[in-house]
């Protein structure tokens, strides 16, 4: 199968281009031809404010150079990652010209919402979800506190809503959990489109035995990440535990957290090997995560996960089985989670064994593999 693979690349590297690596090496390692279509938004500030604004509703660039490859010789489906802002939906339009099937991955909710994370003011907001207009986020600056670039978003929302595009020059949509998946069906496209299928790791990391001595948090300082509750509920113990933080680094604050080690920016391979020597991970998210690969991560190393009862994360971390949940933005209820797992050696066992169960049973390369062979054998012509 020849297939092209298509993703614009954020500025700060993240989970969504991490899974775009990884689709391409799944894809590769059973045997299909993969051509690369990427965009970089290090390119942004170069083009200039109207001639981004102007790609991201549409991107003449983006389709005459995807109808170009595909041209070439017969392709059998255009897979798209990420088309925001520089690709466009354009690149649907090239796909359905060259008569092409196209697959959409629905890693962030920018279909409905101007900053794709139905997140604002420390909340979830579903304001444009319920209204089925882009107003609201227009009104609130959501994309990047601008109401120009809010504007610039809510028309290509707007447009392409207008002209069907969502509804009908694209063949499937995959969503990484159900209640993803609903979120998007109550924003009207085709139930009957959406499949879901979670992430996967393309490499096992193993289960380490050594002896874990403290918690872990991985990921970067923002809002909706909930890095303040964590911190909060630190503060809180009278003798808090050790954590090591992977993102953040001290500069970030204004002064120190007892207990908390801020260990910045470091390599993949260094998370996992912490990953591997941790009691649990922390997982303190605000917003209606899609499906964390660094949740992925800790259950593939056996360690059990702290989150947010918010959103999907109810679907991937069953709580007292793989791990715990805890009330999102309430640090108290946070801090009560973390002493009682700290404490409690055998059955923070048990949660790690079941943690890995659950990974090898469902979030390996072979079943997502599986999973979407059935979602293109849906599609094919």
């Amino acid at each position: 199968m020849k297939i092209l693979l298509a993703h614009n690349h954020y500025l700060v590297p993240g989970g969504e281009d991490e899974s775009f690596k990884a689709e391409a090496e799944l894809l590769r390692q059973n045997g299909h031809e993969v051509i690369l279509y990427e965009e970089d938004n290090s390119k942004v500030e170069k083009m200039g404010v109207l001639r981004t604004s102007l790609r991201t509703i549409w991107s003449v660039e983006t389709y005459r150079t995807v109808l170009a490859i595909l041209n070439t010789s017969p392709f059998d489906l255009v897979y798209v990652q990420n088309f925001f802002p520089l690709i466009s939906p354009s690149i649907f339009y090239a796909a359905h010209k060259a008569k092409v099937p196209v697959i959409q991955t629905l890693r962030n909710y920018r279909l409905m919402c101007l900053n794709g994370y139905l997140f604002r003011d420390g909340q979830p907001c579903e304001l444009c979800l319920k209204q089925r207009s882009s107003l609201a986020g227009i009104r609130y600056r959501c994309y990047r506190g601008s109401r120009a670039g809010s504007l610039v978003v809510a028309l290509m929302q707007s447009i392409h809503r207008w002209i069907g595009t969502w509804n009908h020059k694209v063949d499937a949509y995959i969503a990484l959990t159900d209640f993803s998946a609903g979120k998007f069906i109550q924003a009207r496209l085709p139930a009957a489109k959406i499949h879901v299928r979670p992430n996967f790791l393309p490499i096992d990391p193993g289960v380490n035995s050594v002896k874990r001595d403290a918690a872990l948090f991985v990921g970067r300082n923002s809002p909706e990440k909930g890095l303040d509750i964590l911190i909060q509920a630190w503060k809180q113990m009278d003798s808090p535990y050790p954590l090591a933080a992977y993102g953040p680094s001290q500069q970030d604050f204004d002064a120190a957290v007892k207990g908390i080690e801020w260990k910045g920016h470091r390599s993949n391979q260094e998370i996992i090997k912490a990953m591997r020597q941790a009691r649990f991970l922390v997982f303190p998210s605000l917003w209606y995560e899609n499906f964390p690969r660094v949740i992925l991560e800790a259950m593939a190393c056996g360690t059990p996960v702290i989150a947010s009862r918010l959103g999907s994360m109810p679907e991937i971390v069953k709580d007292k089985v793989t791990g715990l949940l805890f009330d999102a933005g309430n640090p108290s209820d946070l801090a009560e989670k973390v002493d009682w797992l700290w404490n409690h050696d055998i059955e923070r066992h048990q949660m790690g064994l079941a943690a890995r169960k659950e990974f090898e049973q469902n979030y390996t390369s072979a079943s997502a593999y599986q999973n979407w062979m059935m979602i293109y054998a849906s599609i094919r012509p």
